[in-house]
């Protein structure tokens, strides 16, 4: 979600840039009280996150958008990047994700409950970023990332919105572990409803595939959300991610930039020596 977070950020620097030069800063936060069965320092516990964004734009003569993107959230600095963008598209440079991290579904919770997780696990393989590359044009946008340096990694994605309709395919590849994945993404909108969906094939064994269905109720949007993995997981420290899990969350505005949310899920492993556990959340996001 941060990938996305600096991104909408950062394209909306490049556009004030193209009438001055800008400093901006903007931010998010939530909290709320989070549950989860299989905790082990106690099932309840409070959560709350902040982050902010402090963004640079500027313009040359020639038309060239350029600036610089901060993130900054309650442990430190988060992500940096610089970016440069024209006619040709947009060329950024710093802490990035992959091509493919913007695929995934949703996550019910103020917070996130992990659902989406299980699917999302082999989207971007092994494989980071530290350069990438854009172009939109009519709907279609293509990515293009790559690890420079010490890590070696490569990514691309190509998709396709019509506003009712998303369609997506991207193939990441890292070098160094020598493992790559391909992960395809669709969507579909019709009146208050909209369902979308992902699958991921690792070259290591694992696939991993999920759906949401949103339905837009008026007063608040009731989300539901189903994910399996199975074979070989991309962490092996998080036994979790192998399996099944599914749950549904409920938003509602209170006002501009104060959003209720609250979710419950259950997460079913794979292991039978695992027991499922039952998470849930509740409480209020903020954008500023």
């Amino acid at each position: 979600m941060r990938w996305v977070g600096l991104s909408t950020v950062l394209l909306a620097s490049a556009a004030s840039a193209l009438h001055a030069q800008d400093i901006s800063l903007s931010g998010s936060a939530n909290a709320g009280v989070v549950y989860d069965s299989g905790a082990a320092d106690g099932e309840f516990s409070s959560e709350a996150e902040v982050d902010f964004v402090i963004s640079g734009a500027g313009a040359s003569d020639g038309g060239l958008a350029f600036g610089a993107v901060l993130g900054l959230d309650e442990t430190g600095l988060d992500d940096a990047e610089v970016f440069l963008s024209g006619s040709f598209g947009t060329l950024r440079m710093g802490t990035l994700d992959p091509a493919t991290d913007g695929f995934g579904i949703a996550d019910p919770g103020f917070s996130g409950l992990g659902l989406d997780d299980v699917a999302e696990q082999y989207k971007n393989a092994t494989a980071g970023a530290d350069v990438a590359y854009s172009f939109s044009r009519a709907g279609f946008t293509l990515i293009a990332t790559a690890e420079i340096g010490d890590e070696s990694s490569l990514g691309v994605a190509a998709e396709y919105d019509s506003g009712a309709f998303s369609l997506g395919l991207g193939y990441v590849d890292d070098a160094d572990a020598e493992n790559s994945s391909v992960s395809v993404t669709a969507g579909y909108s019709l009146g208050p409803v909209a369902v979308r969906g992902l699958y991921s094939d690792w070259s290591e064994g694992g696939e991993g595939y999920g759906v949401d269905v949103s339905v837009d109720a008026g007063p608040g949007t009731v989300t539901a959300v189903w994910a399996r993995a199975a074979g070989a997981e991309v962490d092996e420290d998080d036994g979790d991610l192998l399996g099944e899990a599914y749950g549904i969350g409920v938003t509602m505005p209170l006002s501009d930039g104060l959003t209720l949310s609250g979710g419950l899920g259950v997460i079913e492993p794979e292991a039978p020596a695992e027991d499922a556990r039952t998470v849930a959340d509740f409480g209020v996001t903020m954008s500023f």
